[in-house]
């Protein structure tokens, strides 16, 4: 396992979440993606990406808290755990963060997606999804979301 590989499984998971309702028992996509006229996803920012930021919804910035990877098994082929954090800051325009909770039900999605324990493709979530406070940057509210996850590199 690369940390490529790991960077590439963590963007799937974050761009297929859903949730179930606990009423109908249907999933439900995460609502707040907007995709243009293919279907790419226009309101995700992945590092080193440019683009227009936009002014009437919701946005997000994808990038990985990068750590030194540790020694966790002996020999020359021991493999080397790596415990790093995703951080997702969640950017609302003032009109759309004031007097609205759409910052909460999105963090909501994420905390559903990404618990304690959960393990997709070789990756362990090892501390639920947390926020920070929002803070005002120009004319939007960014509201940054970490989630700690582990994965053992082979060496």
């Amino acid at each position: 396992m690369t940390d490529s590989y790991i960077w590439e499984k963590i963007l799937e998971r974050f761009y297929s979440m859903s949730i179930t309702d606990k009423k109908t028992g249907q999933i439900i996509k995460f609502p707040y993606f907007t995709k243009d006229e293919q279907g790419k996803i226009t309101n995700v920012f992945e590092p080193n990406e440019t683009g227009d930021r936009p002014t009437n919804e919701v946005w997000f910035e994808i990038f990985p808290l990068h750590s030194q990877p540790r020694q966790q098994e002996l020999g020359k082929a021991g493999r080397n755990r790596w415990t790093f954090g995703l951080q997702i800051n969640v950017n609302a325009p003032r009109a759309i963060y004031s007097g609205t909770n759409v910052t909460d039900k999105v963090y909501d999605f994420i905390a559903a997606n990404f618990k304690r324990g959960d393990i997709f493709d070789g990756i362990r979530v090892v501390q639920t999804a947390y926020r920070s406070s929002a803070r005002l940057l120009d004319d939007y509210y960014s509201e940054p979301v970490t989630v700690m996850v582990q994965a053992d590199l082979d060496n």
